[in-house]
């Protein structure tokens, strides 16, 4: 063996996350949650018992709870507050977009609240910034499931079985979620450093439920047929419903193009909180 290969050094940088490509990211994040996995199914039952262990229903509000928003708009639709489409019931065109609505959005919130709340476990251990986002997400995914059931329950009621070509929505749930976890991430690690973030990102919100096709229609008008082009929560919303009910995409390109965005907004984010979670420390 040369000397000058007995003399080498190997240098470790605090930037060498940054060189990583895209496919090496994912491996290693996906290989710190496989890691991680009994910590964070612990993390997320305790999480799970604690938010309610103190009241007298227990356990049975997680299961009221996700419903509330639902049953609330549900009411006000059957009063006939909001305007809706004359081809599918007020109820079913508000419940199936109020889940989808929260779905995305509660991704995005619980996973900019999750890196503050658990700062003190990220800064004394071992613990990944991406098990924090995982138990976030799976909170979610169980609300999601409640009212996803709630949901089915309305739809038989009113509109009976689906038509078979509603199997569609299943694949569009994908870069819809791709979608909200990519910018949940990018908005969880910027909050860290400029905690104006999570103020502004609630504000858009407010104002972005009622723009999103969520509880009814928007006016038909050229101007804002091309603002909800630009806006990826009425894209999907009304893609995946209009799947569910008629069985059809009312833009199939438009769709195709905001899952390729998808795509590239996850991967920046994967990219960003694998990057940035060894500098995170310093603003915890």
């Amino acid at each position: 063996m040369s000397d000058d290969h007995e003399n080498s050094l190997t240098v470790y940088r605090s930037d060498t996350r940054l060189h990583d490509a895209p496919f090496g990211v994912l491996r290693a994040m996906a290989g710190e949650l496989w890691r991680h996995r009994w910590h964070i199914s612990t993390k997320y039952r305790n999480d799970f018992k604690s938010r309610f262990n103190q009241t007298a229903l227990g356990a049975i509000w997680q299961f009221v709870e996700p419903l509330l928003p639902i049953s609330a708009y549900a009411l006000l639709a059957y009063i006939a507050v909001f305007p809706t489409r004359d081809d599918m019931p007020a109820l079913v065109y508000i419940s199936i977009g109020i889940t989808l609505w929260m779905l995305m959005v509660e991704m995005i919130n619980r996973q900019i609240a999750a890196v503050q709340s658990n700062a003190a476990i990220l800064n004394r251990t071992k613990y990944p910034l991406t098990g924090v986002l995982a138990a976030a997400f799976a909170q979610s995914t169980f609300e999601t499931l409640v009212r996803i059931v709630a949901v089915a329950v309305i739809f038989a009621l009113m509109v009976g079985a689906p038509p078979w070509r509603a199997i569609i929505a299943l694949p569009m749930f994908v870069p819809m979620m791709l979608f909200a976890v990519g910018v949940g991430m990018i908005l969880a690690v910027t909050n860290a450093v400029y905690r104006d973030v999570e103020n502004i990102a609630g504000i858009i919100f407010r104002y972005g439920f009622f723009l999103s096709l969520t509880i009814f229609p928007l006016p038909a008008h050229p101007a804002i047929e091309r603002f909800l082009w630009f806006n990826p929560f009425a894209v999907f919303i009304e893609a995946i419903r209009s799947a569910l009910v008629f069985g059809d995409l009312p833009d199939p390109i438009l769709v195709g193009a905001w899952s390729f965005v998808s795509i590239l907004v996850f991967l920046v984010g994967c990219k960003l909180v694998y990057t940035m979670e060894p500098r995170l420390k310093g603003f915890l």
